[in-house]
C-alpha cells in the first residue's frame, strides 16, 4: 500500500493495491459483527439451560409428589376424590381439576376442621382457589399441590379457577360446605 503525496491543487495518486482504509476493516467489521452476536447468544442458552436443570433439582429437593399423568384418573386418591378423615382427626381432601371442572363439584367439611388440600390436574395447569380464605394454587399436569386450611366458621365457599385455563373457564367451580 502506497500513497502518493500531491499538492494542493492535484488530486492524490493511488496506485493500484490500495486499499480504503474503511474497505480494508469491513471484512473484519464484520468478523467482529459474527462473533459479538454468536457468543452471548451461546452464553444466554448455556444460563437459561443451568436455570432449568437447577428448578428441576429444587422441585425434587422438595420433594413435590408427581402422579402419572395418563392414569391420574384411574388411580386413588385421584380416582375417588373426595374429603377422608385421619386418625388425628384432621382431613385431608383430594381434587382433581378437569376440562371445565372440578371433581367433586360439592363437598361437606365440619366446622373447625383442619384440611390439607391435595390437587392436581391431567391436562394443563388450572387454578385453585377457595375464596374468603388463603386457600390458592396452581396445579400443573402431573404435579400434586398441596395446602391446608382451618375452617372455623359455618358457610358455604366458592372454590374457583383462580388461572385463566381457557374454554371453560368460567364453568370452573365447586362448593364447599362448612358446617
Amino acid at each position: 500500500m502506497a500513497y502518493v503525496r500531491a499538492s494542493w491543487h492535484t488530486a492524490p495518486m493511488v496506485t493500484e493495491n490500495f486499499i480504503a482504509p474503511a474497505e480494508r476493516n469491513v471484512k473484519s467489521n464484520r468478523r467482529f459483527q459474527n462473533v459479538s452476536f454468536i457468543l452471548p447468544t451461546i452464553g444466554i442458552l448455556i444460563l437459561l439451560f443451568a436455570f432449568v436443570m437447577l428448578c428441576f433439582q429444587v422441585a425434587a429437593a422438595m420433594n413435590i409428589p408427581r402422579v402419572d399423568v395418563p392414569t391420574v384418573s384411574d388411580k386413588s386418591p385421584f380416582g375417588h376424590p373426595g374429603l377422608y378423615r385421619l386418625k388425628d382427626g384432621s382431613y385431608q381432601a383430594y381434587f382433581a381439576a378437569d376440562v371445565a371442572r372440578f371433581n367433586p363439584s360439592t363437598m361437606t367439611i365440619p366446622v373447625g376442621s383442619k384440611v390439607l388440600f391435595f390437587v392436581t390436574s391431567p391436562h394443563q395447569a388450572r387454578g385453585f382457589a377457595v375464596a374468603e380464605t388463603t386457600v390458592n394454587m396452581e396445579a400443573g399436569p402431573g404435579w400434586v399441590e398441596t395446602t391446608s386450611h382451618v375452617f372455623d366458621k359455618p358457610d358455604t365457599y366458592l372454590l374457583v379457577c383462580s388461572l385463566n385455563c381457557g374454554l371453560g373457564h368460567e364453568d370452573m367451580y365447586a362448593k364447599l360446605e362448612v358446617k
